[in-house]
């Protein structure tokens, strides 16, 4: 049986999207349930990579290693679940971006998966340091900020893969799918952004 890269490629295009939007939603629910510092340290939570139990022991740990951060186990996990969700995307745009360079088929969209896979580092790096330096004002506002950037970009090159090869298709439906979720995506982030 032969795998139809080019589908599989949408497909995954198509989950990035509904998981960069879920990444985003849940990064602005972590921020305004003030639980950004849910988890003091980075990548873990509490010297962890999943979030402690909790039993009285762990908690009087945790709260002597973190005097300044002291455990709340819903607050950490609303920050570990944005981390973790996070960290899927990333994985996902790698993939994305090893497909482009390893397969010829995807040539003219591999420089935009590259700077893509870049920018979602870059963002990585921007989450990392809002949790290591203390929400930082000048970090949190980049980090919130540089995700719609991202947002765009991703939503750009599908609205234009879209149009390119779905316009002169006999395939409509693809084509109405893709302008679906281009502006139900628009229309979220800017009720998010511009509120």
């Amino acid at each position: 049986m032969k795998i139809n890269l080019n589908r599989v490629f949408l497909n995954l295009l198509r989950l990035g999207c509904l998981l960069a939007l879920v990444v985003i939603i849940l990064g602005a629910y972590v921020r305004l349930s003030d639980a950004g510092l849910g988890c003091p340290d980075w990548p873990g939570c509490y010297g962890k990579l999943i979030v402690p139990e909790g039993s009285i022991s762990q908690v009087e740990e945790m709260n002597l290693a973190y005097p300044e951060r002291l455990f709340e186990k819903d607050k950490a996990w609303k920050e570990m679940l944005h981390r973790y969700l996070a960290s899927a995307l990333g994985f996902l745009i790698l993939m994305l971006a090893a497909l482009t360079w390893f397969k010829t088929q995807f040539l003219s969209v591999r420089l935009f998966s590259s700077i893509l896979l870049a920018l979602v580092m870059f963002q990585g790096l921007l989450g990392m340091w809002t949790v290591t330096l203390l929400l930082k004002p000048v970090v949190v506002m980049l980090h919130a900020c540089y995700v719609s950037r991202i947002a765009g970009d991703v939503d750009g090159y599908i609205t234009i893969k879209a149009r390119r090869r779905y316009v002169t298709s006999s395939r409509r439906t693809d084509y109405f799918e893709f302008t679906l979720l281009e502006n139900v995506t628009t229309t979220i982030l800017r009720w998010f952004f511009c509120k």
